[in-house]
């Protein structure tokens, strides 16, 4: 949100971009056959005012002259698919890093550092049959400085791993009907008791079906 220059006391306006926030996107594709095979990469610069952390602080300050919080992610991924009348497979990845200059959440005492980093990767396969049924698994990771204040765990850390398995059917080409389930592996730096009260990674897995239309 740009345009405000001062926020009043308690108010829930947060994140808001200081000057521009520049985007980039540039990626190269080939196509032969049935099959198509894409490289790109991608990242976003971004300056917060009146920032909102992890861990559910927010300033809620005058924007006069206010600190930042200043953002830089770049990334990579790629992408490979084949496609035929009865056949469908598709294989994806992604992986960004972010650099992050937390002098806004620093100086209200939001954040244990003024410089923290994330990583975070992706890769997932898909197979159709016959554009009615199909098989997708994930495999995710997160991984990044410690900073307990920030973060607002009991690690600091938030490394987190976990996969996903998801089953659908296509009745019609704009329906699909979906089972997911995803199962965690380490979660907020531990794969047991990470809150410290007993809660381990595997109480965060989660099962859920769903309905998708388009029109």
């Amino acid at each position: 949100m740009q345009g405000q220059s001062v926020a009043n006391n308690g108010n829930t306006t947060n994140n808001i971009i200081s000057g521009v926030a520049p985007y980039w996107r540039f990626a190269y594709e080939d196509d032969w056959g049935n099959n198509s095979l894409e490289f790109g990469t991608l990242g976003l610069s971004a300056s917060l005012q009146n920032p909102t952390t992890p861990a559910g602080n927010a300033i809620n300050g005058s924007l006069q002259g206010a600190a930042v919080d200043r953002f830089l992610d770049a990334g990579l991924d790629s992408q490979y698919e084949y496609t035929d009348d009865d056949d469908q497979i598709s294989v994806d990845a992604r992986w960004i890093h972010e650099e992050e200059t937390l002098d806004a959440s620093f100086e209200a005492g939001f954040a244990s550092n003024t410089k923290d980093h994330l990583d975070s990767f992706n890769l997932n396969g898909s197979y159709y049959w016959r554009r009615k049924f199909g098989l997708t698994l994930g495999l995710f990771d997160v991984e990044g400085s410690k900073d307990p204040v920030y973060f607002g765990n009991a690690t600091g850390s938030p490394q987190t791993t976990w996969s996903m398995a998801e089953v659908d059917y296509l009745p019609w080409q704009n329906v699909k009907i979906g089972l997911q389930y995803n199962a965690f592996f380490t979660f907020d730096g531990r794969s047991s008791n990470y809150d410290g009260a007993g809660r381990n990674a595997s109480d965060n897995n989660l099962l859920y079906g769903f309905l998708w239309l388009a029109f």
